[in-house]
């Protein structure tokens, strides 16, 4: 090679130090990932504190574990160290969680680690001195008095184990320790429930968490609508995918904290080496809607799905391969919709005739001006192969015999022209309305458990006509504004959910 050279290309530290403290962390996934490491060296219980220490926050993630010597723990306080990691068992993968995870909590991070028959032993990270010198230093020193006591405090006199100290802790979420602590607490019972349930202890506060299971499997009203496992084969990859599919019990009691996050809940809680990396997602294989507001669905897999599953050094986000999720779209999507038909069915309730003649003239004069309003286009037509629409039909049809319609199936094309106006029972807790987009037709289903619902629909229908009718043509244009925004994206469509969540709380507490 001619006219080739090289140079020094080292990133400059005191820049990058910065971006690498905004990876997307939040903080409850941070100390996760740092209870991860915790795990992976045989910790059989973690202790977690968060307190106030000389007027500033202070966090505390302690193991009994099996410690570290000078060789690893010079590799576990540096970006990307060179850790052996296992793909079917170990939590962590790329060697970033320690450094990336307290960086975007803190600007100082101390560790303290020491094996069965070794030393006490003490490394720093400090932001400021990476910045100062421009460069990714870290700091080995000897321990104090002060360090050793903290250490045997935090251990348990176990005599092996790590210690990890949060200080100056300038990017916490919530000044609220409590608040902070309260939350924490049910996140890690939920992201870490199997290993709860396997004896392992996590301690926040001194309180021990006990695990928290979405799914509510051995419940004994919930319905344990399938279980079996998915093998995959894409590639040089062959793995095992475990499923659990649950439809929760529909109770009218649950307090409106679980009913506003019930949008957010719904769907697919994703399960790495037996603990939790996404909650409540869609994987891009059905639209959040509130008649799915039970369905909780565990895909359970290894680190050999990694790359398919498309998981960042975070683990809090995935972007499935396309087949991969063709082949879970083969699998789940029918299942999807026959749960759907069930509870609608299960929910949906008699509209008095006088109602549904004003809801069908609203329909009419909608349809008269629908080229002069701003509505979601139809979706496009989109043809399956035929053993994958076949594979569908089979496994909806070996449960239910109706089917919801498919938006993909309808005429593709133009913009929504028609609308239909129902109703549901959502329980009273519920959202005032849900709203759907079926081909070129909006479906506005009202809550009829809720205030609402009664006061300007029901009471009024027979002497103030206009009246429901004005409600129906506010709720229309509520909906297609709504349906303007429907996307994969799980940050919009959680937004969505919390807004109708606050106005049908809001509302019904100033009609009681």
């Amino acid at each position: 090679m001619t006219n080739v050279f090289s140079f020094n290309s080292q990133p400059n530290a005191g820049k990058l130090i910065n971006s690498l403290r905004h990876l997307g962390y939040t903080n409850y996934s941070a100390i996760a990932d740092l209870v991860d490491n915790s795990f992976d060296a045989d910790a059989s219980s973690v202790k977690i504190y968060i307190r106030q220490r000389e007027n500033e926050p202070e966090i505390i993630i302690a193991d009994d574990g099996l410690g570290m010597d000078d060789s690893i723990l010079s590799q576990a306080i540096r970006l990307g160290s060179d850790v052996e990691k296992s793909d079917d068992s170990d939590l962590g993968k790329f060697g970033m969680g320690l450094c990336t995870a307290s960086l975007s909590i803190s600007r100082e991070t101390t560790v303290l680690t020491k094996t069965e028959d070794g030393k006490l032993l003490k490394a720093i990270n400090d932001v400021d001195e990476v910045i100062k010198q421009n460069s990714f230093v870290s700091f080995f020193g000897s321990p104090t008095m002060e360090d050793s006591i903290l250490f045997d405090e935090m251990t348990g006199n176990s005599g092996h184990g790590t210690v990890v100290i949060l200080r100056r802790c300038d990017n916490i979420s919530n000044k609220n320790l409590s608040a902070l602590s309260g939350k924490l607490s049910k996140e890690l019972a939920r992201i870490f429930r199997y290993f709860l349930y396997a004896g392992k202890r996590i301690s926040l506060n001194d309180r021990a968490l006990i695990a928290i299971d979405p799914l509510e499997w051995d419940s004994p009203d919930t319905n344990r609508f399938d279980e079996s496992d998915i093998e995959i084969h894409i590639g040089d990859v062959s793995e095992t995918i475990h499923v659990k599919i649950a439809v929760l019990a529909d109770n009218n009691a649950v307090g409106e904290k679980e009913i506003a996050s019930t949008m957010h809940a719904q769907g697919f809680y994703v399960m790495r080496n037996n603990r939790e990396i996404m909650d409540g997602v869609s994987l891009g294989l059905f639209t959040k809607h509130n008649s799915l507001n039970r369905l909780r669905i565990e895909l359970a897999i290894t680190g050999q799905l990694d790359k398919l599953m498309g998981i960042n050094f975070t683990k809090r986000n995935v972007n499935l391969e396309q087949s991969l999720q063709d082949k879970l779209g083969q699998y789940f999507k029918g299942q999807i919709a026959t749960i759907r038909n069930r509870v609608q069915r299960e929910t949906s309730t008699e509209t008095p005739d006088d109602i549904q003649d004003i809801h069908s003239d609203v329909s009419q004069e909608i349809r008269k001006k629908s080229k002069l309003l701003m509505t979601p286009k139809a979706p496009k037509e989109t043809r399956e192969s035929v053993n994958q629409a076949n594979k569908e039909k089979d496994e909806s049809e070996a449960t239910d015999k109706v089917r919801s319609p498919n938006p993909e199936r309808q005429q593709a094309g133009g913009f929504t022209a028609d609308c239909e106006f129902l109703s549901a029972s959502m329980t009273p807790y519920g959202p005032i309305y849900s709203a759907e987009q079926v081909g070129r037709k909006i479906i506005i289903t009202y809550n009829s458990d809720h205030a609402f619902y009664s006061r300007f629909i029901l009471e009024p229908g027979k002497s103030d006509k206009r009246l429901v009718a004005g409600i129906d043509y506010l709720i229309y244009s509520l909906a297609t504004a709504e349906l303007q925004q429907n996307t994969d994206d799980e940050s919009i469509m959680a937004l969505l959910g919390r807004f109708q969540s606050i106005m049908s709380v809001n509302l019904r507490t100033l009609l009681s």
